[in-house]
């Protein structure tokens, strides 16, 4: 056996994915972890709607609010750089 031989461990493993992943410009979050960049999407896509809440009448402002979480939601399919709420086509 080589001198240089490096046995394969988990910690070993997980050294080289999170590095990887460092160089690709990547982040592994754990299940319920939330990262700054999706937090300030999902906050532009609510600003948006607030500010046209604040012109328009209390039907259609309900209407905004109504349609807020499904907005938010959208965010998962919007391709990158592309997060400003718009409806993408």
């Amino acid at each position: 056996m080589s001198a240089e031989f490096k046995a394969i461990t988990p910690e070993y493993m997980e050294r080289i994915i999170q590095e990887a992943c460092d160089r690709l410009g990547y982040r592994i979050l754990a299940p319920g972890e939330l990262d700054g960049e999706t937090l300030e999407a999902a906050a532009k896509v609510a600003d948006k709607r607030a500010a046209m809440a604040g012109t328009v009448s209390h039907e259609a402002a309900r209407a905004l609010l109504e349609a807020l979480p499904d907005a938010i939601r959208a965010l998962k399919d919007a391709p990158a750089g592309k997060t400003d709420g718009a409806k993408q086509e």
